[in-house]
C-alpha cells in the first residue's frame, strides 16, 4: 500500500499537511509512537502514527522528525486532540525534512487507520507469496525433469538471472555457464577450498561468487558456484540453489556411473588384444565412438604409488581433453603402476590434410598438470604419457604401450611434475630414461664398475679418457694434444681401460655397450 491509497480512503478521514511530493512512497509496516526518540524503534518504511502526547515545545517536533525521517519511516499520521490546537512547527519541521504528514480527523481511530494498513499489507503479501511458491513450484518441477546437469543449470541460472556452473576441487567446470577463464576457475576453488565455512563469497574479475562446498567428497568434491553474493538471496533463491546443486551432482554422478560401464567395456579390449585373444570391437570400442574411430592414450603414474591420486589427475586431465575438443569422449582404465585414460575423438574433418587430428598442446597439459599436483602435496612425483593418434583396437594399443614408456620415462626424471610425450623420446638419453633407475645404474656398473672403482682407488681418470677418445672419433694425438701428455702414455691408458673392461673398444658392439654405459654414468651424476 502506498500512501496516496491510503489517503483516497475516505473513511479514515486524513487530511494532507505535508509532503505532496512523496505520496508514492510504499508502506512496509505501521507503528504507533507515544515517545518524542522513536527512531530506535523503527526498521525503515514505517508508516508513523502519533497522537502528539510528546509534544511540550517546537523543538520537540525537529527532534521527533529528524529522528523518523533518519530511521526510514515513510510517512507520519498525527492527532492532536490531546493539545489545545495542531502544533504548526510539526507542519513546518515535515516540509524542512520531506515527510510527509496526515492529519487525523478526531473521530477516527489509530486503531483504523492501523488495521486498515495491516490488511493490505497482509493482503499484498499473501498474493506475493502465492505468485512465488508457483514460480518456485515451476522451477523445481523443470530441474526436477532435467536430463543433464547442464540443462538442471541452465534453469537456475535463467531463474536466479546469474551465470551457475559445477567445478572440481582443482575448478574444472563440470557443468553449466561461467565467465571465468580456466586459471581464474582454479584460483576461486582454491579459495573455497581454503575458506572456513561451506559456503563463501570469493571477488572475480566477472564479480562475486558464492561457491557452494562439498565437503564429504575431499578431492572428488563438485563445487556449486553462482555469479552473485548470496547475502543478498531471498529465502526462495536459497532453496533453488541448494535444491539444483542436489541434482546437478546426481545428473553428474549418473552420467560418471555410465562412463564406468564403457570405461569397464574397453579395458576388456585392451586386455584382450594384450594377450592375443579375439575381440569383438563392435561391443566395445564402438561404445566409445565406433569400432574405426581415433583414439589417444594417456597414462599417469605417481610417487609414492597412489591409485587414487592417479585416478583424480586423470579425470582432471581426461575432463579438460573433452572440453578442448568437441565430441570427445574418454574411458578411464587402471593398469599395473598407474591410471591410464583412452580419449576417443570425432571424426576427422574433410579438410584435414595430415589424417592425424588435433594434437594435444603438451605445455598447456603441463600446465594443468602443475596445478593439480599442488592439491596433492604427499606426492613426490607426478608423471603423465601422452601416446599418438592411433585408429581402430590396433591403435588403442600402441598408443597405451607409447603411453606407459614416455609415463615411465617422466617418472625417472627429476620434475616433480611431467608431461611426456613419445615424440619426445627421439634421443638414446630420453630413451633410457624410460627404464627404471635401478636397472640402468646396474647396467653402467656391470660394464663401467671396473674402471671407476680403479679411478677412486689410483686417483686416476680413466673415465675422463675413455670418454675423450669415443668423442674423437679414435683420434689419439689429438687426445694427447688437449691432455698435454705424450701419445705413448695415452696408449698405455687405453690399453689398461681395454683390460678393465674386457672388451675391445674399436669392435662396433663393444664400442655401442661403453658408450651407453657412459651415457647413463652422466644421467647419474
Amino acid at each position: 500500500m502506498r500512501l496516496v491509497d491510503l489517503l483516497r480512503i475516505d473513511r479514515l478521514g486524513l487530511t494532507l499537511l505535508s509532503g505532496k511530493n512523496n505520496l508514492d512512497r510504499e508502506i512496509a509496516w505501521v507503528y504507533t509512537a507515544a515517545h518524542v526518540d522513536t527512531e530506535r524503534y523503527l526498521d525503515g518504511g514505517e508508516l508513523v502514527l502519533t497522537s502528539t502526547t510528546w509534544w511540550t515545545s517546537p523543538e520537540d517536533s525537529e527532534r521527533f522528525v529528524a529522528g523518523l525521517v533518519e530511521a526510514g519511516a515513510v510517512g507520519l499520521v498525527a492527532g492532536a486532540a490531546a493539545l489545545p490546537r495542531f502544533p504548526v512547527d510539526l507542519v513546518l519541521a515535515c516540509d524542512r525534512h520531506g515527510l510527509p504528514l496526515m492529519a487525523i480527523a478526531d473521530d477516527v481511530s489509530f486503531s483504523d487507520v492501523s488495521r486498515t494498513v495491516i490488511d493490505a499489507i497482509t493482503q499484498r503479501r499473501a498474493t506475493a507469496a502465492q505468485r512465488v511458491l508457483e514460480h518456485r513450484r515451476s522451477i523445481l518441477r523443470e530441474i526436477s525433469r532435467a536430463s543433464s546437469a547442464d540443462a538442471v543449470l541452465s534453469a537456475t541460472s535463467l531463474d536466479g538471472g546469474f551465470d551457475v556452473w559445477l567445478m572440481s576441487a582443482a575448478g574444472r567446470r563440470l557443468a553449466g555457464r561461467t565467465p571465468l577463464a580456466e586459471l581464474e576457475l582454479y584460483e576461486l576453488a582454491r579459495g573455497a577450498r581454503e575458506a572456513v565455512g561451506a559456503t563463501t563469497v570469493l571477488e572475480t574479475s566477472a564479480g562475486a561468487v558464492t561457491v557452494i562446498g562439498d565437503p564429504r567428497r575431499g578431492l572428488t568434491a563438485q563445487l556449486m558456484a553462482c555469479l552473485s553474493d548470496h547475502r543478498g538471496w531471498s529465502v526462495d533463491t536459497h532453496e533453488i540453489v541448494d535444491y539444483a546443486t542436489e541434482v546437478a551432482r546426481a545428473r553428474l554422478d549418473q552420467a560418471a556411473a555410465e562412463n564406468a560401464d564403457v570405461a569397464r567395456a574397453t579395458a576388456s579390449v585392451i586386455d584382450s588384444v594384450a594377450h592375443g585373444r579375439p575381440v569383438d570391437t563392435r561391443s566395445a570400442l564402438t561404445s566409445l565412438v565406433g569400432a574405426h574411430g581415433r583414439y589417444r592414450c594417456v597414462e599417469i603414474r605417481c610417487r609414492p604409488t597412489s591409485v587414487d591420486h592417479a585416478e583424480f589427475v586423470a579425470a582432471e586431465l581426461a575432463g579438460f581433453a573433452v572440453t578442448d575438443v568437441e565430441g570427445t569422449r574418454h574411458a578411464t582404465i587402471p593398469v599395473d603402476g598407474g591410471i591410464a585414460v583412452v580419449l576417443a575423438l570425432p571424426d576427422a574433418p574433410a579438410d584435414d590434410s595430415n589424417g592425424g587430428g588435433p594434437e594435444l598442446d603438451l605445455e598447456q597439459w603441463q600446465q594443468r598438470s602443475e596445478r593439480i599436483a599442488q592439491l596433492l602435496p604427499a606426492l613426490t612425483r607426478v608423471a603423465v604419457g601422452v601416446g599418438r593418434l592411433g585408429e581402430g583396437v590396433a591403435g588403442v594399443r600402441r598408443s597405451m604401450v607409447e603411453a606407459q614408456t614416455a609415463a615411465v620415462t617422466a617418472l625417472n626424471r627429476d620434475d616433480r611434475v611431467l608431461v611426456c610425450a613419445i615424440s619426445d623420446l627421439s634421443t638414446a638419453a630420453a630413451l633410457l630414461t624410460a627404464l627404471p633407475e635401478e636397472v640402468r645404474a646396474d647396467y653402467r656398473d656391470r660394464v663401467l664398475g671396473p674402471l671407476i672403482d680403479y679411478d677412486r682407488v689410483h686417483r686416476t681418470e680413466l673415465v675422463d679418457t675413455l670418454t675423450a677418445l669415443l668423442a674423437s672419433d679414435g683420434s689419439m694425438q689429438s687426445i694427447a694434444d688437449a691432455r698435454h701428455m705424450h701419445v705413448n702414455t695415452l696408449r698405455y691408458r687405453i690399453r689398461k681401460i681395454s683390460e678393465l673392461l674386457g672388451r675391445d673398444i674399436s669392435r662396433g658392439q663393444d664400442r655401442l655397450d661403453v658408450e651407453i654405459a657412459l651415457l647413463i654414468h652422466r644421467m647419474h651424476r
